[in-house]
């Protein structure tokens, strides 16, 4: 699970009419992606989805984003990426698409 940043650009020209917050999960078992549109990736926001995504007791891979910090006490198992030392976890082979 992971959220990315979008740009709409203006017709003929560089500069970017918009932008707006994606969060994708993508489950390895069923080989399926999802995506959604969100307003922000505050903690309250990023939560009340997971929570309708995904079933507690599910492993999350995230990065270190402060919004995630309450994953386990919510019902998960949550494993963290840190981005400064790889992209992806040599252990897991989980990384943020």
């Amino acid at each position: 699970k992971d959220k990315s940043l979008m740009f709409q650009r203006k017709k003929r020209s560089r500069a970017c009419d918009g932008s707006f917050w994606v969060v994708g999960f993508y489950d390895n078992t069923q080989k399926k992606g999802y995506m959604q549109h969100v307003q922000n990736r505050k903690s309250k926001t990023l939560e009340a989805l997971i929570l309708v995504n995904i079933e507690p007791g599910s492993t999350i891979f995230t990065d270190q984003w402060a919004s995630y910090q309450n994953l386990d006490r919510l019902g998960y198992i949550h494993g963290i990426v840190n981005h400064s030392w790889n992209f992806v976890d040599p252990e897991s082979a989980s990384g943020d698409m």
